[in-house]
C-alpha cells in the first residue's frame, strides 16, 4: 500500500512538472509570436528605405545605361509616393532582363574584339597634353561599346550577377511584407495603425512622464518633430563632403526652403525641393554616364585648344574620359532625397487629426507671444524646480542651452582664421552682452536676431563652397600670385581626388589646410537650429518666465547678506543687553537677600544683646576690684557687638547656593544633549571602528544605524491615529531584519577567496559611501549660510514665478505685500516680533531695500521681564535659566552665523498657507 502510495504521488509530481513544462512552452510560444509580429511590423516600415538604399548603391557602383533606369525609378518613387509600386514592378522586370542579357553576354559565341574600337589622339596635342591623355578612356586601349550600356565579359558569372540577384530577392521579399501584413489585418479584422511606430501605448501625453516614457516617445516620432531640422543637416553635409558645383545647387536649395522662415509656408514648398532633388540626383548620374565612348569623340573641355584645368572639371562635374565624375557623391543626395520624401509625409500627416491626438502638433508658437501674458495658458508642465530627472534634463536643454550655444559660436569663430570668423565673434559678443536681455522680449524679436545668425551661417558655407573651385580648381594660381587671398579666406581643398601643389616648393604661402572647411560651420548651424526649436517651443515660456523672477532678485542676495548681518549684530546687542539686565536683576535680588538675611541677624543680635547688658551689670557689681582688666574686657565686648557676623558659619552662610536662582550652565548642556540625537558617523569613525573590530561588524552597526534612522524617520512622518499599528509594523519588520542578519552569521561557512573578494569590494563601497555623506556633511557646515539664502531666493523666486503664471507683472512688492499678510496673520504674528523696520534702520545702509528680508525674517523672542520687587522662596519662584551667550563675536558674526533663523520664516510663510499658493513646491 506504501509503495501504492508513493507511486501515486510520483506520478502526481511528475504531471505538475509536465504541466509547468507546458505553461512555459506555450509562454515561449507567445513571446516567439510576438516577436515575430514585431519583427513583420518592422520590416513593413523600413523594407521601402532597404529596398531603394541598395538600388541606389548598385546603381552607383556600376554607372551604366542599363542601371539608369533604376536610378531614375527610385529618384522620383521616393518623393510621390504613388509611384512606388509602379517603380518596384518596373525594377523587377528591368532585373530580370539584365540578368539574362548578362547571361547571353558570356556566350563563347561573342567576342568584344571584333567589334571593339581604338580611337586615337589628335595630332596637335603638346607633349605634356599627349602624356596627360594617355590615361584616358579613349586613348588608353580598345573601347568596348557594351561597357557603357552595362555588359561585360565575367568568368566567374554568378559574381556579375549577385548584386542583381540580391536587388531581385528584395523586391520579392518587398511584395511579400506587403501581402503578409494585408493577410494579417483582414484575418484578424485589423486596420492599419494611424502612426508607424514601434510602442503603440506611447503618445504625446507620455513625454513629461519620465526618461523612459520620454525616450520611447522620441523613437516613435524623432522624425516627426525633428525631420525638418535633419533635412537640413543632410543638406549641409551633402555640401561639406562634395564642394562642388553641384553642392553650390544644394545650397541654393537650402537657402530658398530657410528663406521661407516659417514651418507652413516650407511645408507648402517643400515638394517642389524634393522634386528639385530628383531631378538634380538623376541629372548627375547622367553626366556619370557621359556619351559613348565608342564615338571616339572627346568633350569639348579636353580638346587641345581648351586650357581647362583637372580639377576645374572635376569641380564642375562634367563628364570626362580622362577624370570620371565620382559617383559615390551621389550617395549623399540620395540620403537627403529620402529624408526629404519622408519629410514630405510627415507634412501631410501634420493636418490628420488623428496623428494630432497621437503624436502632437507641429503647430508653431505665435511670433507675438509673451511669456507674461501666456504663462497661464501653458499646455505644458513647468519643469525648473526640477521634481524629476527628467526636469533636469528639461532645465539644461531649455534653460543653458543658449549659454552652450554661444560657446559653439565662439570655439567655430576661434578654431580659423578667416574673415568669415570675424562674424561668428562680433554675433558672440552681442548675445553675450544683450541676451539676458533678448531673452525677455518676445519670441518674433528672438527670431529676428537668431534667424540673421542663422542665415549668415548658411551664407559663409555657402561662400566657403563658392570659393572651393579658387581652393581645389585655381590653387596653384593663387599660390604663385595670391597668397593674401589664400590667407584671408583659409583657401585650401578639403575633398579627396584633387591635384595640390607640393609643400616643398612654396614654402612662403603655405596652405591652412587644418583651417579649411565647414565642419565647424556645421556643428554650429546644427545647434542653431536646436536653439531656434527651443524658443519656439511652449517649455521656453517657463524659462522666460524664471528669467523674469530672477530679475527681480537680481541684488536680493547681497541684500539678504546685509539682513543676516544687521541681524546677527542686533541679536548679540540684544542678548548682551538681555544678560547684562538679568544679572543686574540677580545682583539685586542677591542684595536684597542678603539685606533680608542680615536684618534676621540683627534681630537675633539685639536679643543677644540685651541678655548681654544683664548679666554684664551684675558681672560688674561683683568684680569692682578689677579696674585696667574690666576696662579691656569690655573694648572686646564693644568689638563683638559691632561685627558679630564675622565668622566662619557667617562667611559661609553670605555665598550659599540659595542666593541664586538659576541652574549651572553644565546640566543645562547636558539636558540639551539628552534631548539630542546620536549624529551620524563619518567615514573616519567608520574605518576606525572597522580597524579596532573588523569589517563585518562594522558593516553590521553601520546598517544597524541606518535602520534606526529610517525607523526614527517613519515614527515621525506617521500619523498620532496610526503610530501603534505602524509602529508595530515596523517592530515587527526590524525583528525579522535582526533574525535574518542572524541567519545570516549562521549559515556564513568557511571563507574562501571569492567571499573575500566581494567583502573587501562591499566595504569599499560601504566606505565609499560613508566618505561621500562626510563630505557632503562638510560642504553644507561650511556653506551652511549661503544654502539658507538660496533656499529663502529660491521660495521668493516661486512666488513671483506664480505671480508671472497669473499673468501679473512680477516686482517685489508682491513679495512684500506677501510678506506683510502673512505677519498680520495669527499664525504668524506669534512667532514674529512686534518691531517694525525704523527700530533697526541704523544698522542698515539699504533700508528700503532690506524691508522684505527684515520682514520675513523676524524671529527673535523677547523674554519678558519679571518686574516683582518681592522676592519668593526658591522652592515657591520658577527658577529661570540664565541665558548663555551666543559663541558668536561681534566681529566675525558675519561670518559665523547662519541664517537659519532667517529661512525658517519663510518656509512657514510658505508652507503654512498652502491656501495661497497651492501650485508652489516650497
Amino acid at each position: 500500500m506504501c509503495v501504492f502510495l508513493s507511486c501515486e504521488e510520483l506520478k502526481s509530481k511528475w504531471h505538475l512538472v509536465v504541466e509547468r513544462l507546458t505553461v512555459l512552452f506555450l509562454k515561449f510560444l507567445e513571446c516567439v509570436q510576438k516577436l515575430q509580429l514585431f519583427i513583420w511590423w518592422l520590416l513593413e516600415l523600413h523594407i521601402i528605405k532597404i529596398v531603394s538604399s541598395y538600388i541606389i548603391w548598385v546603381s552607383v557602383r556600376e554607372v551604366s545605361l542599363f542601371n539608369y533606369v533604376f536610378l531614375v525609378s527610385w529618384a522620383f518613387a521616393l518623393p510621390f509616393s504613388q509611384f512606388r509600386p509602379l517603380a518596384s514592378s518596373v525594377c523587377t522586370v528591368w532585373t530580370c532582363v539584365i540578368i539574362v542579357c548578362k547571361m547571353l553576354y558570356q556566350l563563347t559565341s561573342i567576342n568584344p574584339s571584333s567589334y571593339s574600337r581604338s580611337c586615337s589622339m589628335p595630332e596637335n596635342y603638346t607633349d605634356a597634353q599627349r602624356s596627360d591623355m594617355a590615361r584616358s578612356l579613349l586613348y588608353s586601349g580598345p573601347v568596348d561599346p557594351a561597357n557603357w550600356i552595362g555588359l561585360r565579359k565575367f568568368s566567374p558569372l554568378l559574381e556579375n550577377l549577385r548584386n542583381n540577384l540580391l536587388m531581385l530577392a528584395l523586391l520579392a521579399f518587398e511584395v511579400t511584407i506587403y501581402r503578409h501584413q494585408d493577410l494579417y489585418r483582414m484575418k484578424n479584422n485589423l486596420t492599419p495603425p494611424v502612426t508607424r511606430t514601434i510602442f503603440y501605448n506611447i503618445t504625446r501625453q507620455h513625454l513629461d512622464d519620465g526618461i523612459i516614457n520620454c525616450a520611447k516617445y522620441f523613437i516613435n516620432y524623432f522624425f516627426y518633430k525633428f525631420g525638418l531640422e535633419t533635412c537640413f543637416l543632410l543638406a549641409v553635409n551633402v555640401i561639406g563632403q562634395r564642394m562642388d558645383f553641384y553642392a553650390m545647387l544644394h545650397a541654393f536649395g537650402l537657402i530658398a526652403v530657410m528663406y521661407q522662415r516659417r514651418r507652413k509656408a516650407i511645408g507648402r514648398v517643400w515638394s517642389k525641393y524634393c522634386c528639385f532633388l530628383a531631378c538634380m540626383l538623376a541629372f548627375q548620374y547622367l553626366m556619370c554616364i557621359g556619351i559613348p565612348p565608342a564615338a571616339c569623340t572627346d568633350y569639348p573641355w579636353r580638346r587641345p585648344s581648351s586650357s581647362m584645368d583637372s580639377n576645374v572639371i572635376k569641380w564642375l562635374y562634367f563628364p570626362d574620359f580622362h577624370t570620371k565624375p565620382n559617383s559615390l557623391f551621389l550617395l549623399y543626395d540620395f540620403m537627403l532625397l529620402l529624408c526629404a520624401s519622408l519629410q514630405g509625409r510627415v507634412f501631410e500627416e501634420e493636418s490628420v487629426a488623428a496623428v494630432q491626438l497621437l503624436a502632437g502638433d507641429n503647430v508653431e508658437i505665435c511670433r507675438d507671444l509673451d511669456a507674461a501674458s501666456f504663462s497661464q495658458h501653458n499646455p505644458v508642465p513647468d519643469f525648473i524646480h526640477c521634481r524629476s530627472y527628467l526636469d533636469m534634463l528639461k532645465v539644461i536643454m531649455f534653460s543653458y542651452m543658449f549659454w552652450f550655444v554661444l560657446t559653439i559660436i565662439f570655439i567655430t569663430g576661434t578654431t580659423r582664421i578667416s574673415i568669415f570668423c570675424m562674424g561668428y565673434l562680433l554675433a558672440c559678443f552681442y548675445f553675450l552682452i544683450f541676451g539676458g536681455e533678448l531673452l525677455l522680449k518676445p519670441i518674433k524679436s528672438i527670431l529676428h536676431y537668431w534667424d540673421f545668425l542663422i542665415a549668415y551661417n548658411v551664407f559663409v558655407i555657402t561662400m566657403k563652397n563658392i570659393l572651393s573651385i579658387a581652393a581645389c580648381g585655381y590653387i596653384k594660381a593663387l599660390v604663385a600670385n595670391h597668397c593674401w587671398l589664400i590667407q584671408l579666406f583659409s583657401l585650401a581643398c578639403t575633398i579627396k581626388g584633387y591635384s595640390k601643389p607640393e609643400q616643398n616648393t612654396n614654402k612662403q604661402c603655405e596652405l591652412p589646410s587644418d583651417e579649411a572647411g565647414i565642419i565647424w560651420d556645421s556643428i554650429c548651424f546644427a545647434f542653431l537650429l536646436l536653439q531656434r526649436r527651443v524658443f519656439m517651443s511652449y517649455y521656453f515660456l517657463h524659462v522666460v518666465a524664471d528669467i523674469r523672477s530672477s530679475q527681480v532678485l537680481a541684488s536680493r542676495g547681497a541684500e539678504l547678506f546685509q539682513a543676516t548681518i544687521v541681524k546677527v549684530v542686533k541679536a548679540r546687542i540684544e542678548e548682551e543687553k538681555k544678560s547684562m539686565d538679568l544679572l543686574k536683576r540677580q545682583m539685586d535680588r542677591i542684595k536684597s537677600r542678603q539685606q533680608k538675611f542680615k536684618r534676621g541677624k540683627e534681630r537675633m543680635l539685639s536679643l543677644v544683646q540685651e541678655s548681654g547688658e544683664s548679666h554684664s551689670v551684675v558681672k560688674e557689681e561683683e568684680d569692682d576690684d578689677e579696674g585696667e582688666n574690666s576696662k579691656e574686657k569690655k573694648k572686646d565686648k564693644r568689638k563683638h557687638w559691632w561685627k558679630p557676623w564675622v565668622d566662619h558659619a557667617s562667611m559661609v552662610r553670605s555665598g550659599h547656593y540659595y542666593l541664586f536662582e538659576t541652574d549651572s550652565e553644565e546640566e543645562e548642556e547636558d539636558e540639551d544633549k539628552k534631548d539630542e540625537e546620536p549624529p551620524k558617523r563619518s567615514a573616519f569613525q567608520f574605518v576606525y571602528h572597522a580597524w579596532i573590530t573588523d569589517s563585518k561588524t562594522a558593516m553590521k552597526e553601520r546598517s544597524k544605524e541606518r535602520r534606526r534612522f529610517w525607523q526614527r524617520y517613519t515614527e515621525r512622518s506617521e500619523p498620532e491615529g496610526t503610530a501603534p499599528c505602524t509602529r508595530m509594523h515596523v517592530a515587527i519588520e526590524e525583528g525579522d531584519q535582526e533574525e535574518g542578519v542572524t541567519e545570516e552569521e549562521v549559515s556564513e561557512g568557511p571563507d574562501n577567496i571569492l567571499k573575500r573578494v566581494f567583502n573587501i569590494l562591499k566595504f569599499s563601497w560601504v566606505l565609499f559611501l560613508a566618505l561621500l555623506d562626510s563630505f557632503t556633511a562638510w560642504l553644507n557646515s561650511i556653506c551652511q549660510e549661503h544654502i539658507d539664502i538660496s533656499n529663502v531666493l529660491r521660495i521668493e523666486r516661486c512666488i513671483l514665478t506664480h505671480e508671472v503664471k497669473k499673468g501679473n507683472i512680477p516686482s517685489r512688492d508682491s513679495i512684500h505685500t506677501y510678506y506683510q499678510r502673512q505677519m498680520c496673520s495669527p499664525a504668524s504674528a506669534e512667532s514674529s516680533l512686534d518691531r517694525t523696520e525704523d527700530e533697526y534702520s541704523d544698522f542698515s545702509p539699504l533700508r528700503s531695500q532690506a524691508h522684505e528680508s527684515d520682514l520675513s525674517r523676524e524671529n527673535l523672542v523677547d523674554q519678558p521681564e519679571e518686574t516683582s520687587d518681592c522676592v519668593l522662596k526658591t522652592s515657591q519662584r520658577s527658577r529661570p535659566r540664565l541665558c548663555r551667550l551666543p559663541s558668536v563675536d561681534l566681529q566675525s558674526s558675519r561670518y559665523e552665523t547662519p541664517p537659519s533663523a532667517l529661512l525658517q520664516t519663510s518656509r512657514v510663510f510658505l508652507c503654512a498657507h498652502s491656501s495661497g499658493l497651492s501650485d508652489i513646491t516650497c
